[in-house]
This record gives structure tokens, C-alpha cells and sequence, in this order.
């Protein structure tokens, strides 16, 4: 099976860092990767539009300038609802460990853990097998 993974920041060398290091876990990888928060919802959007599965994991920089990574949640629930996450996994990343993120980010149903940026082989190993 392979998976697919959706990465969000606005930071085009952390995508690139982060989609390296998935791939050195998961090989196989399927990785859409987008700079812009709003770019990235459209493209979930489209992905329900077709009855296309949502990715099995994303991964979402807390800190954008277009919408932030708990407005574009909130997009996110209010556009396609939770449920359409129901087997996706859905990871906050912040360079910044500020424990008001983090307690935010697990006030939502749907986020399966906050981590802190960059992230490395184990960190993802990790958070793969949560």
C-alpha cells in the first residue's frame, strides 16, 4: 500500500527537508507539498469534489501568513468536516515549541500530535506509527 502525505508550510526548504526525510522512512511515498495554506485546502477540496480519499497524513506549519495552521483547521472542518479525516492522521509542526500551540492544537479532535520542526527520520518514524 502506499501512502500518501500532504505537507504544508510556507517555508519551501523545510517542505523540501521534510519530504526527503519521508521519503528516507517510507520510500514509497505519495507527497503533495504546498506553500500556501489556502492552495492546500483548495487542493483538499478537489480531492473530496472527485470522491478522492484524503491523504493519509498531513503534516501542517503552525505558523503562515495566508491562514495559519489552526485557521486553515478551521477551513478545513467547515469546508469537508471532520469526518472526512476520519483515517487520516493530521501532525502540527511549529519551530517554535510555545505550549499555548501545542494545548491548541490538542483541543482539536482531529490533530494526532503537535512536533516540533525540523523533522528527523525518528521524529517521523514515530509519529507514524501513532
Amino acid at each position: 500500500m502506499i501512502n500518501t502525505y500532504l505537507l504544508v508550510d510556507d517555508d519551501d526548504i523545510f517542505n523540501f527537508l521534510h519530504r526527503e526525510v519521508i521519503l528516507q522512512v517510507d520510500p514509497t511515498a505519495k507527497i503533495d507539498a504546498y506553500g500556501s495554506s489556502n492552495d492546500a485546502v483548495a487542493y483538499l477540496s478537489q480531492l473530496a469534489d472527485r470522491g478522492e480519499p484524503m491523504p493519509n497524513y498531513v503534516f501542517i506549519d503552525i505558523r503562515m501568513p495566508e491562514l495559519n495552521g489552526f485557521e486553515m483547521l478551521d477551513q478545513m472542518i467547515a469546508l469537508l468536516s471532520e469526518a472526512a479525516f476520519e483515517h487520516s492522521r493530521i501532525f502540527m509542526l511549529s519551530s517554535s515549541l510555545d505550549e499555548k500551540d501545542e494545548a491548541r492544537a490538542k483541543s482539536y479532535h482531529m490533530v494526532t500530535a503537535f512536533k516540533g520542526k525540523p523533522l528527523t527520520q525518528e521524529s517521523v518514524g514515530e509519529l507514524l506509527a501513532k
